[in-house]
């Protein structure tokens, strides 16, 4: 083939022809193809050459060009209807074809073809304007930053690795891609095959392929197996993900900080500062269950990114050597955390699972510190003298603590040498002039650290939750912040403030953003929803402000929901609005305690899909070819997320000192006494009219059960060494609320008479599935899953619409009257 040049100082194109042809010189207006000889031969760079006109008219051809007589000599190159006088030589100027591109508002491939068809882009313009050696992008060319062609498209989201991307949890994928700066064509394209814009993250692999022009049975797949991008985890529709191996698990945080990260400056800070949480919980997880933290990260992780990011591998490893100076006494991973991060702030947000000994960090940070005045806020059932945990925690750490209480007023003497805790019951902060009058004393003794126990209780905004009947606002919420910002106002700049805990968020996310204010940080405003992207966001600002970690040492939990009838009379009195939820509660309990000693034989739903041995369960699918010549429908049954199983054995039988627990605050405990008392059943007491003594004696002689409210289901009382089971009356309408209530148990387990620690802790849930409410609040809990997960660094499960659980605890009414 022939090369074509362009020079500068004559202007014209140069078609430069092949040696072994004759270099003699063509007759003027002689016809060689499309060109016509229009000038006499001449010298040109080193080469006789004669000017030629184009002959065919096309829009595409160039007018005029210099062209080597050995060219016009060779009969090859004219053999073909295809004009020679074509190609990147004869394109007009680029800045030229932009400015009408641009005068015709042509803003995408299609556009721009048919003005290319239509010719009103100037003459010898070429199909494709990638042609030229000045092109960067589709976007620089239309002038839209977020506009990429199928073929930018297909070529960025094969480089962003999407099997990896499909392994992320769907929250991550989903938040990854409303950032990629390939969002808005990916919406586009999907638009176009039919895809909702919800669906995208799970079928990324899918519009991928619909862009490179293949079929899903094509070999040229964009990924392994032909899936990416969720995909592989579920085709049109998302499956619930399993856990992810190790390597899949740092694959996943390595492109997080490289091929995924986000041009954004401030997102890519907070994606950055979530790398190094994630890489602590891998760490710590690794190291409790193997016993090879450090090793596993360095293989899968930091080896990885030595050559890719350094700085990232330098800064954890400078994380690594300070916590580990800390990791003494017999802490663990988040305690030695905890001490090394309080060096380097003085005020943040410890939201670290439930059983990992938040409390235990904060007489580490006074002692370290040498810190003479620690005043802490929590729950009422800890700050009382009755409960010994709090003095356990503290002496663990500080053998300097000397603990005043409230109740008891503020000290107007404070020992030298000694390290004093006031513990304030949260409740003396919202009685206004006395409570100025006890923050002026505390500040008049200079305190160096301020500790906000169970945190979110105390900021939870002034919200009503219409599902749990609430139509008016909690009237202490005003006076108890009025309270919360004198004392903030009154605190030194330097002086430390450390929040904890376990759940920051229960029915709306402005109740996480809430928390912020206690450390000092505006964190801007949060809309209500709570939604995967609100998650998200509260949790890249708990990582900046704060730590997390997971307790992966908890005894394992065997959650089952028990399905069971009330008689239709009393139905149709609990579906009746007349009655108060309290006056309904007291009678469908008294149901829900009568078959709770004997479900050896009955079908449950083993709600967290935990793995049962046979000496303990049958799964129900075994026996699905049997029952369903009983005429009963199991086609609500085999969702994997609500496995269900037949008990065989009493699991009331392996009760360590069980808890009945209800949401209400003390109206439905005298039926739950009352059940007891016909069984024999020893039992305390620890609600809103008990005495503290009550608990106090559970928690000491360890002889009994306990009948318990929601003054119980907070904060740190030392129930998990006194008992392996809880029975869940009245369950929390909020799905944090109930996670923190079996947290109470599930954190060490218990220690069983003949002093056998337990290793399996038991929630029971009755249902009663012709009770309208009853449903639907447990329904309600599972279906605000997974915003509460989307803040753990754990695996997060996928989405449970409220009609699956419904589906299978419908479908069980039958099944539980023939058991």
């Amino acid at each position: 083939m022939s090369e074509v040049l362009f020079d500068e100082v004559d202007l014209l194109p140069l078609v430069v022809g092949k040696e072994g042809f004759p270099a003699e010189e063509r007759p003027l207006e002689s016809l060689c193809g499309f060109l016509v000889v229009v000038g006499k031969a001449r010298e040109r760079d080193g080469l006789l050459v004669q000017s030629c006109i184009c002959g065919c008219s096309r829009r595409q051809c160039g007018e005029e060009a210099d062209v080597d007589v050995r060219y016009l000599n060779d009969p090859s190159n004219f053999s073909s209807d295809v004009c020679a006088f074509q190609g990147r030589a004869f394109f007009p100027p680029f800045a030229e074809l932009q400015a009408v591109a641009t005068r015709r508002g042509i803003k995408n491939t299609a556009q721009y073809r048919e003005a290319f068809t239509r010719g009103y882009l100037p003459k010898c313009s070429p199909k494709d304007p990638i042609e030229y050696a000045e092109w960067t992008s589709w976007a620089d060319f239309t002038g839209d930053a977020d506009y990429f062609s199928d073929s930018e498209l297909y070529n960025g989201l094969i480089a962003l690795d999407l099997e990896s991307l499909g392994l992320l949890p769907r929250p991550e994928r989903r938040r990854f891609l409303l950032v990629s700066r390939y969002w808005k064509s990916i919406k586009e394209k999907a638009k176009e095959l039919g895809i909702e814009e919800k669906d995208i993250p799970d079928r990324m692999a899918e519009i991928a392929t619909a862009i490179s022009g293949q079929t899903p049975d094509d070999d040229g797949g964009t990924s392994k197996d032909g899936n990416g991008g969720g995909q592989g985890r579920g085709g049109g529709k998302a499956k619930t993900p399993g856990r992810l191996t190790l390597s899949e698990e740092a694959c996943t945080l390595v492109n997080s900080v490289t091929l995924w990260l986000p041009s954004a400056h401030e997102l890519q800070q907070e994606i950055i500062n979530g790398f190094y949480h994630h890489v602590w919980e891998m760490l710590d997880r690794e190291d409790t269950l193997k016993g090879n933290g450090i090793e596993a990260v360095e293989a899968n992780v930091l080896a990885r990114l030595s050559d890719l990011k350094p700085e990232l591998v330098s800064e954890f490893r400078r994380q690594y050597e300070g916590v580990c100076a800390h990791r003494i006494k017999g802490r663990n991973w988040m305690q030695a955390y905890s001490l090394w991060y309080a060096h380097e702030h003085r005020r943040f947000i410890n939201s670290s699972a439930a059983g990992l000994g938040k409390t235990r960090t904060i007489p580490g940070v006074v002692s370290t510190f040498d810190i003479h005045l620690t005043v802490l806020f929590s729950p009422k059932k800890i700050t009382n003298e009755d409960n010994p945990q709090l003095a356990q925690e503290m002496k663990a750490e500080d053998p300097a603590a000397v603990i005043h209480f409230s109740d008891r007023g503020v000290p107007t003497y404070l020992e030298p040498g000694k390290h004093h805790y006031f513990v304030c019951n949260s409740e003396k902060l919202q009685q206004g002039p006395k409570t100025k009058a006890m923050v002026d004393a505390l500040i008049a003794h200079d305190p160096g650290l301020i500790v906000f126990d169970e945190g979110h209780l105390l900021v939870s905004s002034n919200l009503v939750d219409p599902e749990v009947g609430e139509t008016e606002k909690d009237t202490k919420y005003k006076p108890r912040m009025e309270g919360l910002r004198y004392l903030l106002g009154k605190l030194a700049f330097d002086t430390r403030i450390i929040v904890l805990t376990g759940t920051p968020v229960r029915v709306d996310a402005r109740e996480g953003q809430a928390l912020f204010e206690l450390v000092g940080e505006d964190v801007g405003e949060f809309s209500p929803e709570m939604s995967e992207l609100n998650a998200l966001r509260l949790r890249g600002r708990l990582q900046e402000f704060g730590f997390q970690f997971i307790n992966h040492k908890l005894p394992t939990l065997r959650r089952y929901i028990l399905p069971f009838r009330v008689p239709d009379d009393v139905a149709a009195r609990l579906n009746n609005p007349g009655l108060s939820t309290l006056a309904k509660e007291k009678v469908r309990i008294e149901y829900a305690l009568r078959d709770l000693y004997s479900l050896k034989g009955r079908v449950v739903i083993n709600s967290e899909s935990v793995d049962l041995p046979e000496l303990d369960a049958i799964a129900i699918e075994d026996l699905a070819s049997d029952e369903a010549e009983g005429g009963i429908d199991l086609s609500g049954l085999s969702h994997n997320r609500f496995p269900v199983v037949r008990l065989a054995y009493e699991p009331m039988e392996r009760a360590v000192n069980p808890v009945f627990f209800t949401y209400f605050v003390d109206g439905p405990a005298a039926t739950i006494a009352a059940f007891l008392d016909e069984r024999g059943v020893k039992y305390r007491s620890c609600t809103g009219d008990s005495d503290d003594a009550d608990l106090g004696a559970y928690l000491r002689d360890r002889d009994s059960c306990l009948i318990a409210s929601s003054s119980w289901s907070t904060g740190v009382d030392g129930s998990q060494r006194v008992s392996n089971t809880l029975v869940t009356l009245g369950i929390p309408w909020h799905d944090s609320g109930h996670r923190q209530t079996i947290a109470r148990i599930q954190r060490q387990g218990a220690v069983t008479p003949d002093g056998v620690p337990t290793t399996v802790v038991h929630e029971i849930i009755p249902v009663a599935i012709n009770v309208a409410y009853d449903v639907k609040r447990l329904n309600k809990v599972y279906s605000r899953r997974s915003f509460t997960e989307v803040l753990s660094l754990g695996e997060i499960e996928g989405n449970d619409d409220s009609d699956e659980l419904f589906a299978a605890v419908n479908s069980l009414m039958d099944k539980s009257e023939s058991s």
